[in-house]
């Protein structure tokens, strides 16, 4: 067995995220992320310019985890900006969370149809 992160290491996750910019690969599956940890990461994640895929299964991101995240992976950098969230991420995976297939109320249902869940 191995010590699981949680919400609070999620977020020391992310904390380290924002001043590290050359990570490509994240994989925390099964480290009980929920909502919290999932949306420290994504606000981390907006800005990040070089990680390419976000593992996150088997976490308990649920319903409101997923929405969360994906709301500030998709906000602009600030009010007067035109840049949007992050263009980077090519893999998302976030199988085994407590979710459909397809939320369809989330950015990533709307705009990501390439994420595998």
């Amino acid at each position: 067995p191995h010590a699981e992160l949680g919400d609070a290491g999620a977020t020391k996750i992310a904390d380290v995220l924002r001043k590290n910019q050359f990570l490509e690969v994240l994989i925390l599956g099964g480290q009980s992320i929920g909502p919290d940890g999932a949306e420290a990461l994504g606000v981390a994640l907006n800005r990040h310019t070089r990680l390419q895929e976000l593992h996150l299964h088997k976490n308990r991101l649920g319903f409101f985890g997923v929405q969360r995240m994906s709301r500030v992976l998709a906000e602009a950098w600030s009010a007067h900006s035109s840049r949007p969230g992050n263009k980077v991420i090519r893999v998302l995976v976030l199988r085994d969370n407590g979710i459909a297939p397809c939320c369809g109320d989330c950015a990533l249902c709307r705009g990501g149809a390439g994420f595998p869940l």
